[in-house]
């Protein structure tokens, strides 16, 4: 039942900012347009299912300095539209040390557990449409407990390094290839530096 209330609000949430409208966050004002504090603090231990059904879990970071996380839904135009720059960077960093997921949190479970197929496929389809051919996650409870229930707007990114560990602040809003270079660049030297 708990599960079940979660999923709605979320759902929720998620169809509200796709009108443009942010929950506020508990304790401050509405949600920064660039970015919001960072929330999770980790993604070190978790599994998920990708959009082919197979599992993964956290040692998806570990061979990459830097991974990026994007955070969409499937009705969201802003992040459809930007998933085209994200797959030409995927490629562009790939051999740079850097990673990008994709997490599409708009897809429901059935009542058995298992995700709907209808709205995967569509997931899958968009992917395949936009050019997003990075590794995409379904929304596992681990995924959900360290961080799409703090998700109030999409796209929403964060980064984490090669063992989970968030760095930085969440990004709210989409942004252009460029933009999304200069933040990888700006992290990648802050990470080497450590």
């Amino acid at each position: 039942m708990r599960k079940t209330i979660f999923l709605l609000a979320l759902s929720l949430m998620l169809l509200l900012s796709a009108c443009g409208v942010q929950a506020p966050k508990a304790g401050s004002g509405a949600a920064s347009p660039k970015t919001s504090p960072g929330t999770a603090a980790s993604l070190s231990s978790f599994t998920a299912l990708d959009l082919d059904g197979n599992e993964v879990d956290e040692s998806i970071f570990a061979d990459y300095d830097l991974t990026m996380i994007n955070i969409w839904a499937t009705f969201c135009g802003p992040c459809l539209r930007e998933m085209p720059d994200l797959g030409k960077l995927s490629a562009e960093y790939a051999d740079k040390g850097v990673r990008i997921v994709g997490i599409v949190a708009d897809v429901r479970r059935n009542a058995d557990g298992s995700f709907n197929s209808k709205m995967v496929s569509t997931a899958r389809e968009l992917v395949q449409k936009t050019g997003a051919d990075y590794l995409h996650l379904l929304p596992s409870t681990d995924l959900v407990t360290a961080k799409l229930s703090q998700v109030r707007s999409v796209p929403e990114t964060i980064f984490v390094d090669s063992m989970g560990n968030v760095i930085g602040d969440s990004y709210i809003g989409s942004k252009s290839a460029d933009k999304w270079a200069a933040i990888i660049d700006e992290l990648l030297l802050e990470i080497q530096a450590d």
